[in-house]
């Protein structure tokens, strides 16, 4: 089942799927894509208000589904 997955406070663009190009639909900034069927997605954001020590993580980012049964 394709999962459309959300990953919260910034713009993410989608690298590849699967190892290949995303499809056009799929270009640009998102803030929720599609992971196939055990598939993989790789996405890429700019973290513009992060403040802190590099080397010490303090924030967390809440990701899911959008399936509501999950």
């Amino acid at each position: 089942m394709m999962h459309p997955v959300h990953i919260h406070d910034i713009m993410w663009q989608v690298l590849d799927v699967n190892g290949r190009p995303p499809a056009p639909e799929d270009a640009g900034w998102k803030d929720t894509f599609k992971v196939p069927p055990m598939g993989t997605v790789r996405v890429i954001g700019r973290f513009d208000d992060y403040v802190g020590d590099p080397n010490e993580i303090t924030t967390a980012y809440m990701m899911h589904c959008h399936i509501l049964e999950h």
